[in-house]
């Protein structure tokens, strides 16, 4: 017969596997800050047209917007230009909103490539202007401004240099700049942006250019080499995660120019003048004048390549932001807020996503 104190231990082991068994059953799921990217060149809230999109953000109760007001690119001719300035609606005083708005400026290597050292206050200045004009539309201060580049070792350090500017003029916002996969990964050669967080984007992982990659914009097994749980990021992170789609345009078998535009989705890929190739690949039969995000020319043995990211990608790329530290106080954007996209991904998928579980 088992002695008494071997009996009380049992009894204790056994309340304790109890206890731990009932903290687990009640502890509940939490969520993320909720959060999209919205990547148009117009930007309305809460007016005609855009009831689907608004109704989204209400149900899945999404309270932060990171909005691009403009993108910054050079070339020979205008030498660093607003390639793109996002157009918005001037507040009218009704239907105020509880989101946070937080304006967002993409600035290409090629204009830190052409920035000369005594410009860098001035377009500091500019950059900050133009993103600015949304408090004009939503009425409300901005807190925190982000810089999307995909710096390198040669940029690094006027990308640097006009981070702080941008800080020394703004010293009471938070600033927070996007960080690829490779230069998280490779921080120490890439350096840490000055600002005060990091968005690191689990998308577009491989080249475009490459004929051959099977999807630039999400692989699972490719993202995951540069996700360690040792390799931990010195700044505090938030994540983004894909729900877009493209159409990658190769001529000659080269890298030709990508459209933002799904051929799939415009009713194109109907044309008789295209041939089929499977896995989302078209072949161009006959040359004709295409309309995808713009005006395209395409000519006899071009090839075309749709790729997306959907529900599956969005959740394996959740996966790897948990992996990286993810936590219920950090920020999960939704890249874009694009409703041809979204509405193809079920509501329960949606939550899934901004969903932490135990």
């Amino acid at each position: 017969m088992p002695s008494k104190s071997f009996q009380i231990a049992a009894l204790l082991a056994f309340l304790l596997i109890m206890f731990a068994l009932f903290q687990l059953g009640t502890h509940k799921p939490t969520s993320v800050q909720r959060a999209a990217y919205h990547w148009k060149t117009r930007f309305e809230r809460n007016s005609y047209g855009n009831e689907e999109r608004d109704s989204f953000l209400d149900q899945h109760q999404i309270k932060k917007l990171y909005v691009k007001m403009l993108d910054v690119d050079y070339n020979l001719a205008y030498g660093i230009y607003p390639a793109s300035e996002t157009q918005i609606e001037y507040y009218n005083g009704d239907n105020p909103d509880s989101i946070t708005y937080i304006p967002v400026v993409y600035i290409t290597n090629a204009v830190l490539k052409n920035l000369g050292q005594d410009q860098i206050t001035y377009y500091a200045q500019l950059f900050l202007r133009k993103a600015l004009r949304i408090q004009s539309y939503t009425q409300k201060e901005v807190k925190e401004i982000q810089i999307d580049c995909d710096w390198t070792e040669t940029t690094r350090d006027k990308y640097f240099a006009l981070l702080v500017a941008m800080k020394k003029l703004l010293p009471g916002h938070v600033f927070s700049a996007t960080i690829r996969l490779y230069p998280y990964k490779y921080h120490e050669k890439l350096g840490i942006p000055p600002v005060d967080k990091g968005m690191l984007m689990l998308y577009n992982i491989t080249n475009a250019a490459n004929p051959h990659q099977h999807n630039a914009i999400f692989d699972y097994i490719e993202a995951s080499k540069y996700i360690s749980r040792w390799n931990k990021y010195p700044l505090p992170l938030d994540y983004a995660v894909p729900a877009f789609s493209w159409t990658i345009l190769y001529r000659y078998n080269q890298f030709n120019s990508i459209f933002t535009g799904d051929l799939e989705k415009s009713g194109l890929a109907q044309n008789p003048k295209l041939q089929y190739l499977g896995k989302g690949i078209y072949k161009v039969k006959e040359s004709f004048e295409a309309y995808l995000n713009k005006e395209v020319y395409l000519r006899v043995g071009d090839v075309l390549k749709v790729e997306s990211a959907g529900a599956l990608e969005m959740q394996q790329a959740v996966s790897l932001a948990k992996r990286a530290g993810m936590n219920a106080q950090s920020t999960l954007a939704i890249f874009d807020l694009d409703m041809n996209e979204l509405r193809k991904i079920p509501s329960h998928d949606i939550e899934k996503i901004y969903t932490i579980t135990p």
